[in-house]
């Protein structure tokens, strides 16, 4: 899922959206070659954001080449810094005046890649006979290209309620691009929200939530030809682990949605590590592990239960338990399916809307407090794998699909 490290972040103190010229006259509507060609252009941007610093990059190529379209376009944009080292910046873009609207959102970072798995260069947009290919272009700055080629076919001088397209960073690590859009006082309240993650174009209305807790066991290390006089650190997590799984099995049993595919809020148990030699007691453990919530399971009532688990355990100077979040908790995201626009989506999709797995941005701008789904071109399961790739065959429906979405909402 989405790896964490800690940031720092700076709010951008204008908000007034800088307004560039009305290009006069009708735009032509942006065929293959010059959307193959933005798309290319989208790939070509190294913005991969990573814990690790050296496989860390800004979005900041790709913010100017997305000021730049919305330009020539007669657009408006709102820029905001966010992060300092390396430099990443969201981006608002606004296209026609008025209250609600509709709202285009997408992330503009991808993961890291292997070039020893991938066939094809990740930055360079590769045509097969049913596939484009390249880092990035379903999971998920291809959007932008797809959001620009809709816009191309409406006649933006008649938009009636105006279009936003919010680009925003590292979403595939801390997710402080939303966070902060989300928390920031906004002067916007679209009708209806679409963040274009890959979901096979099918509309997705409800997600999980993620938590990540790191638990450390600090005891009495010694030397292991007396062990009473030390207290093993892993014998103390084994204790740990043994209640934690009693309520993993809770969770299996007693909290179901049967709208996912894993009916439960999962958990698992993703890393251990402990003692450094076979004659010494182990004086520290940690392991690490991650819950997907549901929303009759709170991240509050999850975080207390894992709180109780540890305070059964006495402590005194020789033996520390810690239990601590690796990052703010994402919420889990449910939207009305009821809603007229979601219906619209469904039959603009011809598939019903559906509850996944994985966790989107959509925990957060759900403060915008108005209607929101996720639906995006390509899978999902082909997401964060090498030799990325979109599929030819839904590229005019999901143009269509966001097409009449504007028109239906801002015409």
């Amino acid at each position: 899922m989405h790896t964490v490290f800690e940031f720092k972040f700076e709010r951008c103190q204008s908000f007034r959206f800088t307004k560039n010229k009305i290009i006069s006259g009708n735009l032509p509507n942006m065929n293959k070659t010059e959307f193959l060609s933005l798309l290319d252009k989208i790939v070509k941007t190294k913005t991969i954001s990573s814990d690790n610093p050296k496989e860390d990059f800004s979005n900041m190529e790709l913010i100017d080449l997305l000021k730049k379209e919305t330009s020539s376009r007669g657009g408006e944009f709102i820029e905001d810094t966010v992060l300092n080292r390396p430099p990443k910046n969201n981006l608002l873009i606004k296209f026609g005046q008025g209250d609600g609207g509709l709202l285009f959102s997408g992330h503009t970072d991808t993961v890291p890649y292997d070039a020893s798995k991938w066939k094809y260069d990740p930055f360079t947009l590769t045509e097969l006979k049913d596939r484009f290919i390249g880092l990035g272009i379903i999971d998920m700055k291809g959007f932008f290209a797809h959001i620009f080629a809709a816009l191309d076919k409406i006649d933006l001088k008649k938009l009636k309620k105006p279009v936003y397209i919010l680009a925003t960073v590292d979403e595939e690590t801390t997710m402080v691009g939303a966070n902060m859009f989300a928390n920031k006082e906004q002067n916007i309240k679209p009708d209806f929200c679409l963040i274009g993650e890959p979901t096979s174009l099918y509309p997705v209305i409800q997600h999980k939530g993620y938590m990540a807790f790191r638990i450390t066991v600090t005891g009495k290390t010694g030397h292991s030809s007396n062990p009473d006089l030390g207290v093993n650190a892993i014998y103390v997590m084994n204790r740990i682990i043994e209640q934690i799984l009693v309520f993993e099995k809770e969770l299996k049993t007693k909290y179901q949605d049967p709208s996912f595919d894993i009916p439960y809020p999962s958990l698992n148990i993703g890393s251990i590590k402990g003692g450094d030699s076979p004659n010494r007691i182990c004086g520290e453990c940690e392991i690490l592990l991650d819950i997907r919530p549901l929303i009759t399971t709170p991240c509050s009532m999850i975080e207390q239960r894992l709180r109780e688990i540890i305070n059964r355990i006495p402590k005194n100077d020789n033996l520390q338990i810690n239990l601590s979040p690796l990052y703010e908790h994402i919420d889990p995201f449910k939207t009305d399916m009821n809603n007229e626009y979601v219906r619209y989506l469904e039959d603009l999709t011809e598939h019903k809307a559906i509850s996944v797995n994985y966790c989107t941005e959509a925990s957060f701008l759900r403060k915008l407090n108005c209607p929101l789904a996720i639906c995006g071109i390509g899978s999902i399961d082909n997401a964060h794998q090498p030799n990325e790739f979109m599929p030819k065959e839904d590229l005019e429906k999901f143009h269509k699909i966001l097409t009449q979405l504007i028109r239906r909402i801002c015409l």
